[in-house]
């Protein structure tokens, strides 16, 4: 894994940046899920843990090692709502679902054959760094995605969103955030794709 402009740090350094230990309780579950089986693994940030749960680090290697790609959920689920909602492998979380997130975040796609439609998207990243630099914070973590950039800005602290007021909120934040990017790259036409739903999640390995 590539952290721009030239650091490369391993996928438990960045779940260890994105979810600090400090912050992540024991009952918090990064979801872990794997293409094509669409299958989630429900796992804790911190690999020195009760053996009962796995960390997110050993979840997907094990997705990789079935040589299928490797997504993480920028939104976290506490084990009282995954109990309650029945969440397992095959049952993977919806944004009402989602307890806490630790950042804003944006997936900017970059001109290449991956992206082949009608969308004008920044031809290189240097041009995509380029506008990035006229936001208003600098981002805290940008990751080489292949595709393209996934950009993110981590909280002084986790926001909960555990309850339906504070996850509509939650969800706004982010969403008003990206619209910021959206209009920073409009001016010079090019376009980012929404993802800003509290579920989302972006490739990782």
């Amino acid at each position: 894994m590539s952290i721009m402009p030239t650091t490369s740090i391993s996928t438990q350094q960045f779940f260890d940046m994105l979810y600090p230990a400090d912050q992540f309780t024991d009952d918090l579950n990064i979801i872990i899920w794997a293409y094509p089986t669409k299958l989630s693994h429900y796992s804790h940030a911190n690999k020195k843990i009760d053996r009962k749960k796995v960390s997110a680090l050993e979840s997907a290697e094990t997705v990789e090692k079935s040589m299928q790609e490797v997504y993480f959920g920028l939104g976290l689920t506490d084990d009282e709502t995954k109990e309650k909602r029945r969440l397992d492998f095959t049952n993977r979380a919806k944004a009402q679902h989602i307890t806490a997130i630790s950042c804003l975040w944006a997936d900017i796609d970059i001109v290449g054959a991956g992206h082949k439609g009608k969308k004008r998207y920044p031809e290189t990243i240097e041009k995509a760094l380029e506008l990035l630099n006229q936001m208003p914070l600098p981002p805290s973590i940008i990751v080489k995605s292949g595709g393209g950039l996934h950009v993110y800005w981590l909280l002084d602290k986790f926001f909960y969103t555990n309850t339906p007021e504070l996850n509509s909120f939650g969800a706004g934040l982010v969403e008003s955030w990206q619209k910021l990017i959206s209009h920073i790259f409009a001016q010079e036409n090019y376009v980012i794709d929404s993802t800003a739903d509290l579920s989302r999640v972006l490739w990782s390995l």
